[in-house]
């Protein structure tokens, strides 16, 4: 575990805080499934034909994207920055409803109608450019897949017509609340909603707007909410670990559910036709049956190790257990585990459904939608989402790649620079980790999270892979700048870590550089002269990749080094301790100067060639410093934000992307703040002023700088890639 930390800290220095970790459940709405009866009670919709989402970039502004031949990006042209094309592809990562030929899914701002059989998209429908936030709202949609609904926190109600793609109508409703649990559902016909808002019960009319209060009010100690599918039934889970069935559309007294957790459990779900209802609290998963007037418990399962999601079929025989890397399929009958499933590359699960036949079951991670057959387990179909969130430039600047970022995925997407036009997807077993680029223009490497690296030609195709070997993981630290070698970091439970040097053409290990047991933390070698820097407890050293010893200073025990990061010019180290930055002279060996921190810094490094160092002393504020000497000038950012910086190759201009809270999310911890906007700034590095802010409809996640200075590629959260350029 030690070096697990150690990896974080050595190399993951792009974003100045920790990263918000995406939930399982991308909302707080129930997970509800279509009924049989749900399916008979409306004529069957009938779907006008729609063309499959577009791979390839909708230019802006110009209809035929063209060669680069725009200047690269300076102080003096900054303001004519635009954008020059965006890719986009569906990240749809809940199955909501499953009818007899539909799904019904939910991403970050897009509803989705896929057929049940081919999995091929039948319809998508964009919700309100307001609604298009990174855990912002509440959504349901209607059991018959017709319609969906999407309601934000200041009580707009938007309506649609999933089937035409068209919005209905957009409603006042009262308020929901952040700080009370709040959800709602709709109901088989589609026209009604029952809400709850600041624990009050209301039933609402989508076609007038009109609200009535249902006379009930759920307790104080409420902290999550699962509706029915179709509206019929709530649970209420409180802190205490009971749990309330109520049946809102008949107003009657609630079932308590109680003697089995000790705190609010942190799943629950309900069976289509209401009447079978489970919830764990990671350690237990219990199953109720609540068609007689008492409760009973029809099944329990303990030592999870884990909070799991449960799925009910419509016969109620089957039960999905979804513990996030696998789904264990539980013939409740036959009292038995019928069947694992899990999706390609170890990915995670995020939603869970069965078919009305009880047939089939689907699974949906952020990159995969699959079907599968729940007799033996076979692969009836699937359909694959491209990831586009992380860019990362080729040394030579001609292509675009993109990883899945923040959501997991297990394939490079690889695009010209140009006009995105997308050259090929680079798939793994495992999701891709991290990406290193040869400086040489040939060649990438990619760690997985099994802990193998690919190496790969700029264009995909395989080299040669470095597998795991029993308990050791290994982390690209660089290219060789002369010749094709890689080094890793190699860490280990039984032995000593080291740096490795691979010959990547033979597939074998050159050297081994064994760090020292007290190793607290190891730079990455991406410079001129492919050095590293390693700090112990008491010393910091510069190596070369032979492993011999440059430069050697010794610390005192109040400077543990944090983050250690080498200059592009290979002439600066940068080390972090807890309450300073030491700029280390390599070529003197010596530290040059100790620069006092008010707050511990979250992260940073060198930009340019070595001449300023930029990092941050909370997530929403970046410090910049020239160095060794210079003084440093704030950067400010909005309050609550998450920043990411690139700089270009010549050292004059900083790019900065944020993710954007909302206001009331400003001081909450960083993975429960809201975001719901990005923003995307351009500063000097000569005097640190801001030349350039761009306000984005979406949270950034990822930045990238062309190697020539002249675009500038932003991933957001909605799984979008823009590239921007001077005209």
């Amino acid at each position: 575990m030690r070096w697990i930390a150690l990896l974080s800290s050595a190399l993951l220095l792009s974003a100045c805080a920790a990263s918000p970790t995406p939930a399982l459940e991308p909302t707080r709405t129930a997970l509800p499934r279509a009924t049989r009866e749900a399916i008979a009670a409306r004529p069957t919709p009938t779907f006008p034909p729609r063309p499959t989402p577009r791979l390839t970039p909708s230019p802006t502004p110009r209809p035929t994207p063209q060669p680069i031949a725009a200047p690269s990006i300076t102080e003096d042209n900054v303001s004519r920055l635009a954008e020059r094309y965006r890719l986009e592809a569906p990240l749809t990562t809940h199955l909501y409803v499953v009818t007899s030929r539909t799904l019904a899914l939910f991403g970050g701002n897009t509803f989705e109608l896929r057929d049940a059989d081919t999995l091929e998209v039948i319809a998508q429908t964009p919700v309100l450019e307001e609604a298009r936030m990174f855990r912002g709202g509440w959504y349901a949609i209607s059991p018959d897949a017709r319609f969906g609904a999407y309601l934000l926190p200041n009580g707009t109600l938007t309506v649609y017509d999933l089937v035409t793609s068209q919005r209905v109508r957009t409603l006042t409703v009262p308020e929901p609340s952040f700080d009370e649990a709040s959800d709602f559902a709709l109901t088989v016909d589609g026209r009604t909603a029952v809400l709850v808002a600041q624990r009050e019960l209301y039933r609402v009319d989508l076609e007038d707007g009109s609200a009535r209060e249902l006379g009930i009010q759920l307790p104080p100690q409420t902290r999550t909410l699962r509706f029915s599918e179709d509206g019929e039934r709530l649970a209420a889970l409180l802190e205490n670990g009971d749990v309330l069935v109520y049946s809102p559309l008949q107003s009657t007294a609630p079932l308590t559910l109680s003697g089995f957790f000790t705190q609010t459990a942190a799943a629950a779900a309900f069976s289509p036709d209401g009447t079978r209802f489970g919830a764990s609290d990671g350690r237990s998963l219990v199953v109720w049956a609540l068609d007689a007037p008492r409760p009973r418990v029809v099944r329990t399962f303990e030592d999870l190790g884990g909070r799991v999601f449960p799925t009910f079929d419509v016969s109620n025989r089957y039960l999905a257990i979804n513990d996030g890397n696998s789904a264990y399929v539980y013939d409740l009958d036959a009292e038995r585990v019928l069947a694992r499933f899990r999706l390609n590359a170890g990915l995670v699960i995020a939603s869970v459904a069965f078919d009305l036949d009880s047939e089939r079951i689907y699974l949906v991670g952020t990159e995969e939608l699959t079907a599968f057959r729940v007799s033996d387990g076979a692969v009836v179909q699937s359909a694959v989402r491209r990831p586009l969130m992380e860019p990362i430039f080729s040394a030579d600047g001609n292509l675009l790649l993109s990883r899945g970022g923040l959501y997991p995925s297990a394939a490079l997407a690889v695009h010209r620079a140009a006009d995105g036009t997308l050259e090929g997807i680079a798939a793994h077993r495992r999701a891709v980790r991290r990406v290193v680029v040869d400086p040489r223009g040939a060649l990438i490497a990619v760690q997985t999270e099994d802990g193998a690296v690919a190496v790969r030609r700029t264009s995909g195709d395989p080299v040669g892979t470095i597998s795991q070997d029993e308990g050791t993981r290994r982390t690209p630290l660089c290219f060789g700048t002369q010749a094709p070698l890689l080094a890793l970091l190699e860490a280990s439970s039984t032995s000593e870590a080291a740096v490795a040097v691979w010959d990547v053409e033979n597939g074998r290990r050159q050297r081994r550089i064994p760090l020292p047991a007290d190793t607290l933390a190891v730079s990455a070698c991406e410079n001129a002269r492919n050095l590293f820097a390693v700090a112990t407890a008491d010393a910091l050293r510069v190596l070369d990749l032979r492993g011999e010893v440059l430069a050697n200073a010794p610390l005192t025990p109040t400077q543990r080094v944090r983050a250690l990061s080498v200059s592009a010019d290979a002439k600066w180290v940068a080390a972090i301790t807890e309450q300073s930055l030491l700029f280390f002279d390599v070529d003197n060996a010596r530290v040059a100067r100790a620069l006092s921190l008010d707050q511990p810094a979250a992260g940073g490094r060198f930009v340019g060639g070595g001449a300023d160092f930029v990092f941050g002393e909370r997530s929403d504020r970046l410090r910049w410093v020239r160095v060794p000497d210079g003084e440093p000038v704030a950067l400010e950012h909005a309050p609550g934000s998450v920043v990411s910086f690139e700089a270009n190759r010549e050292g004059t201009l900083l790019f900065t992307a944020s993710m954007v809270p909302t206001e009331d999310t400003i001081e909450s911890p960083i993975n429960e703040r809201a975001f719901v906007r990005g923003e995307f700034a351009v500063w000097s590095l000569r005097n640190g002023q801001l030349l350039r802010r761009i306000t984005l409809r979406a949270p950034i996640w990822g930045l990238a700088v062309s190697p020539n200075g002249r675009q500038v590629a932003l991933g957001e959260l909605n799984n979008a890639l823009s590239v921007w350029q001077v005209d």
